[in-house]
């Protein structure tokens, strides 16, 4: 496990110059999460007006059971947006799935 350098006092980031203070901060408060875990994906999609961001992140949850107790209502499963997203998901996977399989049966065919 990565060890943590003492962070410096809030006055001396403010004394520092922006990427020196940027720096400081990384080496005081290193972002581990995103190296540990075996699954990692981020995408941004292109959509009609603007970009939609989705990340899925997966790995072993290392946090106590406290902490979930404690983070469960943060973050609610059912939500209507992940609703419509695990709709869509399962909508694209059923359909990939029905032509992956008619695609086997034509090769069968041959």
């Amino acid at each position: 496990m990565d060890e943590k350098a003492p962070a410096p006092n809030i006055d001396e980031l403010a004394a520092l110059p922006p990427a020196a203070r940027a720096e400081a901060w990384r080496r005081g408060h290193p972002s581990s999460w995103t190296r540990h875990h075996p699954i990692n994906i981020r995408l941004s999609l292109p959509l009609p007006g603007r970009r939609l961001f989705v990340t899925v992140v997966a790995g072993a949850d290392k946090r106590r059971p406290d902490r979930r107790r404690r983070d469960r209502p943060l973050h609610p499963l059912l939500t209507p947006g992940n609703v419509g997203f695990l709709l869509l998901a399962a909508v694209i996977g059923g359909g990939l799935w029905h032509f992956m399989l008619r695609g086997l049966d034509l090769i069968g065919r041959l």
